[in-house]
């Protein structure tokens, strides 16, 4: 289902590309927004991927993304994941992009303020969303959430499994 983490290392840009066009494809053909296959990969990837490749990612798909929709996943997702394991560190790239691409500053308004992210990151967030050019509307960023949350669990749920059944091979192979 999932490559390995060390395998997730070696993926080419056109890969990451790849993944990027085949979830905004999902959200696009997906209007009730349901955990699938490719909702899973990405969730997957904005957990164990190389911070680069996090980032080119966010960056293909905010170049691509045409809805609200597919920026509140953004923006919920790879973005929300990659500010809470860098924290404030992350800030001079975010607000680069910013400047840069007017969809990644409007997908930024999508982040909330879980208490997995830093406070100071969610406070220099606001001051980057304080004029916003384009608004995001709440309806997306809601939906968004509610897909993130339910892909974390999924995503616990598979990797518990393959613990499960790792400790269960383990123990035939003594038997």
């Amino acid at each position: 289902m999932f490559p390995p983490k060390r395998r997730l290392a070696n993926y080419s840009t056109e890969q990451v590309c790849d993944l990027a066009k085949a979830w905004l494809e999902n959200i696009r053909s997906n209007p009730t927004y349901e955990l699938d296959e490719i909702s899973l990969q990405v969730a997957y990837f904005s957990f164990f991927a190389p911070r680069e490749l996090k980032w080119d990612f966010i960056h293909m798909s905010t170049a691509t993304a045409q809805t609200d929709e597919e920026l509140a996943a953004l923006a919920a997702g790879p973005i929300q994941q990659v500010l809470v394991e860098l924290g404030r560190d992350a800030f001079p790239i975010v607000e680069e992009l910013s400047r840069a691409d007017s969809a990644f500053k409007k997908a930024t308004q999508g982040v909330n303020g879980s208490e997995s992210l830093d406070k100071e990151v969610l406070s220099l967030l606001q001051g980057l969303r304080s004029k916003p050019e384009l608004k995001l509307r709440e309806s997306a960023i809601r939906s968004a959430h509610m897909k993130r949350v339910q892909s974390e669990e999924a995503i616990l749920e598979i990797l518990k499994e393959l613990k499960r059944k790792r400790a269960e091979s383990k123990a035939n192979e003594y038997e």
